[in-house]
């Protein structure tokens, strides 16, 4: 699963939201789906678990590659202010290099 953000909002009560495209695979949403988010800054990843997903502002819980979509984290303050424009989120544990 190959999620590209391409904004990040705030939302009161849902807290860390992303919207982007899908590129690659497909993931079910839920308490058991966990993603990692990145790179930040210093090339690590953020474990998160993706709560919800949206297309077109209709709840869904299935995402598949070629849609765009809208994805909640479960951040807390410190980690939702590491998200970025042009970040990633995968389902396999990332490797990056410098």
């Amino acid at each position: 699963f190959e999620f590209l953000v391409e904004d990040i909002f705030n939302v009161p009560g849902v807290g860390s939201v992303v919207s982007g495209f899908v590129n690659a695979g497909e993931i079910t949403v839920g308490s058991n789906a966990h993603v990692y988010v990145g790179p930040t800054d210093d090339g690590t990843f953020l474990k998160t678990v993706a709560k919800s997903a949206h297309i077109a502002r209709i709840n869904t819980s299935h995402i598949t590659a070629g849609q765009s979509a809208c994805l909640a984290f479960s951040l807390n303050k410190e980690l939702r202010k590491k998200l970025r424009r042009g970040m990633v989120v995968l389902v396999e544990n990332p490797t990056s290099t410098k």
